[in-house]
């Protein structure tokens, strides 16, 4: 049922779930959601906390896979895992792996009172999420063209 979900590739998804899959598609490779919803926006979001994923499909775009989050420990970006790596060893993952342009953000509130701090990498449509110096979550989305339309893989 599942392959190689571990392998995250930017502007392309994950091995086996790219992005511009369906709703049907993610159930099928992944089985029931822990949680469904829709947004005002049409948005669909489905979790899979058996998976450590959060996938949304977006309304505007026929229901397509655009957004993608994990907190699985195990995902690995260009094969090389992350999770629990800091700030700066992230900052120079992304310089000189990615070779992307990146921008750190203050910090905010997390849900349990901590302050998370992130890092965009808008280079590759990439956020990398941290509580205590420690990266926990990471979010990507589609490449897009110029006319602001998605491009799916």
């Amino acid at each position: 049922m599942i392959t190689d979900l571990d392998t995250v590739r930017l502007f392309h998804g994950l091995d086996g779930l790219p992005f511009g899959s369906t709703v049907s598609q993610a159930r099928d490779l992944l089985g029931s959601p822990s949680s469904e919803a829709v947004d005002e926006y049409g948005d669909t979001t489905l979790e899979f906390q058996q998976h450590g994923l959060t996938l949304t499909f977006w309304g505007d775009y026929e229901n397509r896979l655009g957004y993608i989050g994990t907190e699985r420990a195990t995902a690995a970006v260009s094969g090389v895992c992350l999770f629990e790596a800091s700030e700066a060893e992230v900052a120079e993952f992304i310089r000189d792996v990615l070779s992307g342009e990146f921008s750190e953000r203050d910090g905010c509130e997390h849900e349990d009172g901590q302050i998370q701090t992130w890092i965009d990498c808008d280079t590759h449509g990439v956020t990398f999420w941290f509580l205590d110096d420690a990266l926990y979550s990471i979010d990507w989305t589609c490449a897009w063209s110029d006319n602001d339309r998605p491009i799916w893989p």
